[in-house]
């Protein structure tokens, strides 16, 4: 192989990287969705960090339904002219904000789970 090789400018890898950030964005909104419904289930979470956890969920779940939708718009590009292909899922992909916050998110939803379980063992 020479050094010319670069994946990145194969279109369909390109697709392929950034579905595996969406597939994470989804990911964590039904990790989420998990633990709001076995928190409900419980009913023993203080009802402020109930409200906070369900607030953090809707969001999560928002993450996901914009990383779904840049899906669409992504499986879109290969309807393209070969040689457009790679420039807008370049594009796209770029504007792809919802896997940063549902990271952040995510983390916040485990930080609340983790103080619920020391609150309950106190």
């Amino acid at each position: 192989m020479g050094d010319d090789f670069n994946l990145s400018k194969i279109p369909g890898w390109a697709l392929w990287n950034r579905s595996k950030r969406i597939s994470e964005t989804i990911q964590r909104a039904r990790h989420s969705e998990l633990i709001l419904e076995k928190a409900m289930a419980d009913g023993d979470w203080p009802h402020e960090e109930l409200d906070h956890l369900r607030l953090l969920t809707d969001r999560l779940g928002e993450c996901a339904d914009r990383a779904r939708a840049t899906w669409r718009e992504l499986q879109g590009a290969l309807l393209l002219p070969e040689a457009d292909q790679l420039g807008r899922i370049r594009e796209i992909g770029g504007a792809l904000q919802s896997n940063t916050e549902s990271w952040y998110l995510i983390g916040r939803v485990e930080y609340l789970e983790t103080w619920v379980r020391k609150y309950q063992d106190s």
